[in-house]
């Protein structure tokens, strides 16, 4: 698979599937997911149980079996996720909980930041920052002022937002000062709210 369309996405239905599913794609022998007993896709369980080596199920966001696919492991490298999930620090209690009494642990994936403020990603993923990561992956500047030319911005602002996605671990600044994007695609996905009840949601690829 050369690319991915917008639409593709790892599922966060609701936040369990999406940590499941890339901590699977890491285990070197035959995966074993558990599944909450609310979990709604206890069918992914013999589909894991048989896919292809060094592969993941990645979802196109309509929450169906039909719509999974298979994808391998070298090209959802490629990508940088950023979930907004409500319930994700009584989660990471629990699991700490869990882990404490299991004595395992509990990774998550570098490519991947779990966020319960939705306000985190709009202030670390502005406009200017995203049109930035995406210069930077289409074009590949050798230096900062190539970069600042290219986006018309004055270099000490471009400077700040760098740093800013070098510290969110998407962006490497080499010795000589040249920004290199680390992934191809950054993806951002949250849920819609209107009222109490969850709308479909829409996922964002840069």
């Amino acid at each position: 698979m050369e690319d991915y369309s917008q639409d593709v996405i790892v599922s966060t239905e609701k936040g369990y599937l999406v940590r499941i599913i890339i901590k699977i794609s890491y285990l070197s022998g035959p995966p074993q997911p558990e599944f909450p007993d609310n979990c709604k896709f206890k069918w992914l369980a013999w589909r894991l149980g048989s896919r292809p080596k060094d592969y993941i199920l990645l979802d196109n966001h309509k929450g169906k079996e039909e719509f999974f696919t298979w994808v391998s492991l070298s090209e959802t490298k490629k990508l940088f996720f950023f979930m907004a999930y409500q319930k994700f620090v009584s989660k990471m209690f629990d699991e700490m909980e869990q882990a404490v009494k299991t004595k395992t642990r509990s990774i998550q994936p570098k490519n991947v930041v779990i966020t319960n403020n939705v306000e985190v990603i709009y202030q670390a993923l502005n406009k200017p920052r995203l049109d930035l990561y995406s210069y930077l992956v289409a074009k590949q500047p050798n230096s900062v002022a190539e970069l600042s030319n290219l986006l018309k911005r004055e270099p000490a602002e471009v400077v700040e937002d760098l740093n800013m996605l070098v510290d969110l671990g998407i962006v490497r600044l080499t010795a000589e000062s040249k920004p290199i994007a680390l992934y191809e695609k950054v993806v951002i996905e949250f849920p819609a709210l209107i009222g109490k009840e969850p709308v479909d949601r829409q996922p964002v690829a840069v």
